[in-house]
């Protein structure tokens, strides 16, 4: 029996790509401090990989291994709350992914 795939492509707009990084590196950097344990640290190197990956994105279906896919909802619902940072000026962008990736 074949299960889920392990990479899910997310239609993602270059707009969207580039608010859904700042989004993620925000939340890195609130959630992974630099100078955590190791676990955190290998946690903040692996999101921040794929903050870069996404930053890059020209459009069309955005492949994210569906690993990741908590961490991210967890990204832009945090980025999207009073919680995340103040100047934010992609809310529509974020909004748009995250109800792709629910």
């Amino acid at each position: 029996m074949a299960g889920k795939p392990r990479i899910i492509d997310i239609p993602c707009e270059p707009r969207q790509a580039v608010a859904v990084a700042a989004a993620l590196r925000a939340y890195v950097d609130a959630a992974y401090p630099r100078g955590g344990s190791e676990c955190a640290r290998v946690a903040r190197e692996a999101l921040l990989d794929t903050a870069g990956r996404i930053a890059a994105h020209a459009g069309g279906a955005l492949p994210l291994r569906r690993r990741m896919l908590p961490q991210l909802r967890a990204a832009l619902t945090w980025t999207l709350s009073e919680q995340g940072p103040a100047a934010l000026e992609w809310q529509t962008d974020l909004e748009a992914v995250l109800e792709e990736i629910q």
